[in-house]
Order: structure tokens, then C-alpha cells, then sequence
């Protein structure tokens, strides 16, 4: 007779597989079993060749999601073709300054947008040339929205590096294009020829060589000049030296000289004065006596003066007395 089977135990049983099998699931989902993945879409104004399905979505190099369609979209009243693509993202990675980052508080795509996310083509290899989706904040770029797409959000995009610069080319070329370019090359040339004309004349060949023959003249006058005046500045360092000299003689000759003119003069003073109690005022031996003392008064002045000259202008040994002085 077999045994009746335990309520408790096969529940238990149950009970722990569950549990084993939610730990197994949270193992192997990599922790995205709370992640929620969200569609949207880019409208690229530019060429998407070598964007390819399941192409990375990217933020900052973290990888947030990826490619899932690439369409093209034509637009009859404006005439022209669009190219939506659209994205799927997992915002789980973005985590918010400030908050505790539950999944059920994850960053809603909308408020990003008005924040300023874009979207933006990057090369992901230079070899094979592919693309990937970057998304980064650009708040200082203009929010242009093309329209819904499937009822999905849609994010911004902004143009690539290499659109921009293909850009700048087009406009640059369109620049020189509207250059009169071909009239300016007819004027240049028109101007080449008159001067070439010109040149070829035998008056400028003449010109040139007497142009020539002149410098070469210029030269050599002025190589001559540079010797005479290296010559005549030597000359007038030794002259200003024999001056200087001569002055030094003079200075200590002239000096007894003045101090023996006082001294007579002095004598001649006294002797005036006896000749005067003397003789008296009237006679006429002191007013000769005082003509010749007056005319020895003025050579000692001049002496004074030749001797003042002679200390500040020691060249007019040589070049005479100036001519506002003569």
C-alpha cells in the first residue's frame, strides 16, 4: 500500500523552482529586466549612406540603443525627400544629478528633448566607413522638428561635421563662381601685354643701363667720401689736440703775466695818488699819466677775454675769430 503524497513538500518544491528560476532570469537578463526600451525617430537632412541597420545609438561613447528602421520618406507638396530613422533607445545608463535612480524614475525622453538632445551622424570607422547615431546636449541649437513619424517622438538632428563642411565648400565654390573671373583674367592679361610692350622698348633698356652706370657712380662716390672723411676726422683729432695743448701753454703763461699786471697796477694806483697830492688834479703830467693807465686797464680786459675765449673755443687757434665777432 503506497503512501499518500505530502501537500507541504510538493509545495515547497514548487515554491523553490520559482525561486530558482527568478534568480536565474535576473542572472541572465544583465540587468535589463527592468530596462525599458523607447522608439523614436530622426529626421537627417543629409545623407545616411553607411548608417546600416542595427547601427550603435550612442551618448558620449555609451551605447544606449540602436538603429531598427532607415526609410525614405518623399513629400509632395514641398518636393523633396526626407529620411526618417528611427531609433530605439534605453535611457536606463542616463542617470539624473540628485536623484536615486529607480528604474521607474528614468528621464522622459520629451523633457530631454526640450533640454536640447540632438542627434548627430559620426563616422564609427574610417575603413569601412560606417555611421552611428551620437546623441548629445546642444542647447544652443535650434529645435527643428520635420513631424510625427508613427506617432514616435521625435529627436532633433543637427548636421554632421562632414555636412558642415561640405557646406562651407559649396557655398565657396557658388562664391567663386559669381566672381567675375574670366573678365578680371582678360584685364590681367590686356595689362601683361601692354607693360610687356612697354619693357621692350630700347628707351627703357637705355634707361636701365644709365640707371646702372649712375649707381655704380653713386658707389664709388661714396666709397671715396668715407675715406676722406675717416682722413679729415683724424686730421681734426690731431689739430684738436695741438689745440688743447696750445692752450695749456697759454694758460700757464698768461697766468704770471695777469698777476704781475696787478701788481703793477697796483704800483701805478699808489703812484697816482702821490703824483696827484703832488702835481694836483690839473696838471698835465697826471692826465697823462691816467690815459696810460687807462689803455693798460683795457689790454688786461682784452687779455681777460682772449684768455675766456681761449678756455671755452680752443679751435680759434685755427679758424680765426668768428665772424659775428670780427
Amino acid at each position: 500500500m503506497s503512501k499518500s503524497v505530502n501537500p507541504t513538500l510538493i509545495g515547497a518544491f514548487v515554491l523553490g523552482a520559482v525561486a530558482i528560476s527568478f534568480v536565474a532570469l535576473l542572472l541572465f537578463a544583465g540587468g535589463t529586466l527592468w530596462s525599458e526600451r523607447e522608439r523614436c525617430v530622426v529626421y537627417f537632412s543629409e545623407s545616411v549612406n553607411g548608417l546600416n541597420l542595427g547601427a550603435p545609438v550612442k551618448m558620449r561613447g555609451v551605447q544606449v540603443g540602436k538603429v531598427t528602421e532607415i526609410l525614405v520618406q518623399y513629400q509632395p507638396k514641398a518636393r523633396t525627400l526626407t529620411t526618417p530613422v528611427v531609433l530605439e533607445v534605453d535611457l536606463e545608463p542616463l542617470k539624473i544629478e540628485g536623484k536615486p535612480g529607480f528604474p521607474w524614475q528614468r528621464p522622459a525622453l520629451g523633457d530631454l528633448i526640450q533640454e536640447g538632445l540632438r542627434a548627430q551622424l559620426k563616422l564609427q570607422s574610417l575603413v569601412t566607413g560606417q555611421l552611428y547615431v551620437d546623441l548629445d546636449f546642444h542647447p544652443e541649437t535650434p529645435m527643428r522638428l520635420v513631424g510625427a513619424y508613427k506617432g514616435l517622438a521625435e529627436i532633433p538632428s543637427i548636421p554632421s561635421s562632414q555636412e558642415e563642411i561640405e557646406n562651407t565648400i559649396s557655398d565657396l565654390v557658388r562664391e567663386i563662381r559669381q566672381l567675375p573671373l574670366q573678365q578680371t583674367m582678360r584685364t590681367v592679361n590686356s595689362t601683361l601685354s601692354h607693360l610687356e610692350e612697354i619693357l621692350s622698348q630700347p628707351q627703357w633698356k637705355t634707361s636701365i643701363q644709365k640707371l646702372d652706370q649712375a649707381l655704380d657712380r653713386f658707389n664709388h662716390l661714396t666709397t671715396k667720401l668715407e675715406s676722406r672723411l675717416d682722413q679729415v676726422g683724424a686730421r681734426l683729432d690731431q689739430n684738436l689736440a695741438v689745440s688743447q695743448s696750445l692752450l695749456t701753454r697759454i694758460d700757464a703763461e698768461l697766468a704770471p703775466l695777469l698777476q704781475q699786471g696787478r701788481g703793477t697796477l697796483q704800483q701805478a694806483e699808489q703812484t697816482f695818488r702821490a703824483l696827484t697830492e703832488t702835481l694836483g688834479p690839473n696838471a698835465s703830467a697826471v692826465t697823462d699819466f691816467v690815459t696810460t693807465l687807462e689803455e693798460v686797464r683795457s689790454t688786461a680786459r682784452e687779455m681777460r677775454v682772449l684768455t675766456e675765449m681761449l678756455q671755452t673755443q680752443p679751435e680759434a687757434l685755427l679758424r680765426g675769430k668768428p665772424e659775428n665777432q670780427r
